[in-house]
């Protein structure tokens, strides 16, 4: 139920020259597969995916009311 990463290849005379990130996503629970299809005839292309865990620190939560929690984080 995450968010999809998006990105945008650019191929030159059948080989890929580049690959912009347009959307990292998130809420991945394991590293995304990264599809890069083969232009015609062209060579194949592969990449891998490199995920960082992003921690926070919680300053302040008030008690939970009705399922609901306010938070402020510490950065």
């Amino acid at each position: 139920n995450g968010i999809t990463a998006e990105a945008i290849t650019t191929v030159e005379n059948g080989k890929l020259v580049s690959v912009d990130l347009v959307s990292s996503g998130s809420q991945y629970l394991n590293p995304p597969i990264i599809d890069i299809p083969t232009p015609p005839g062209g060579t194949k292309a592969s990449a891998t995916s490199v995920m960082s865990p992003i921690y926070y620190t919680i300053e302040k939560a008030t008690l939970p009311r009705a399922g609901i929690s306010g938070v402020a984080n510490g950065g």
